[in-house]
């Protein structure tokens, strides 16, 4: 009952439990179940819930660690991402807030790697990021830009 009263999470929302990632999909007197991203369903009794992280009570995001060949500038590559960042925001209505470029993560001789971060719910996140990914290789084929 103090799980239904205190609101730490509703049907629908995304949480994970004990290591246990997923949508819960009931809550009743006694247990709360969570439906996982391939369809399993993990029961809790809720006298045994505690450490909750609810993911849906705040902006989740798409980490992307990039790897580009180090024959590109850092200037044109913060450049080229400027332009990504525009086209996608135009295009991903699951997008929530302002793309961001977080800089250089790794650099070496032969590549860089860059990581950039992109707003989104929770639910959209997985969906989100393979289409970002598949997205980010179509523009580096336009661009000229050397994804490794």
């Amino acid at each position: 009952i103090s799980i239904i009263m205190e609101n730490d999470y509703r049907v629908g929302d995304i949480v994970n439990i004990g290591g246990f990632c997923g949508k819960v999909s009931e809550i009743g007197i006694r247990t709360t179940k969570v439906e996982d991203i391939d369809g399993n369903v993990k029961i809790f009794y809720n006298s045994g819930v505690n450490g909750v992280i609810n993911m849906t009570s705040r902006l989740s995001s798409v980490r992307m660690d990039i790897k580009l060949d180090a024959k590109h500038s850092f200037d044109h590559v913060e450049k080229e991402f400027k332009k990504f960042f525009e086209r996608v925001s135009n295009k991903y209505p699951q997008i929530k807030g302002d793309c961001n470029y977080l800089g250089v993560q790794e650099t070496t001789p032969s590549f860089n790697v860059f990581r950039i971060v992109i707003p989104c719910n929770e639910i959209d996140r997985a969906p989100l990021r393979r289409a970002l990914t598949k997205e980010f290789s179509e523009f580096c084929k336009e661009e000229d830009i050397t994804k490794l």
